[in-house]
């Protein structure tokens, strides 16, 4: 598991679900974890997400926790900000 990884599971919501505790990580969260993996499916999850949140994603933050590890300009990140437009 990256750093990174653990960092978005750190601030997951718990809930609760079938009386059982589990994580749930917000969509800048799971947009974040997508394009560190950046899969087919992962890049199909992003466009979902970003569609599903247009109104009240996080770029900026989604921005920030990438260049962390990476530069803004890294294709991944690249392809994300293609995606919002």
């Amino acid at each position: 598991m990256l750093p990174a990884d653990q960092h978005e599971l750190n601030l997951a919501t718990v809930k609760t679900w079938l009386n059982h505790q589990i994580r749930v990580a917000s969509a800048e969260g799971w947009i974040l974890l997508k394009l560190w993996a950046f899969r087919t499916q992962d890049q199909l999850d992003i466009e979902n997400l970003a569609a599903a949140h247009r109104d009240d994603l996080d770029v900026a933050w989604i921005q920030a926790e990438w260049q962390a590890m990476l530069p803004l300009d890294y294709p991944r990140m690249l392809r994300f900000l293609e995606i919002l437009r």
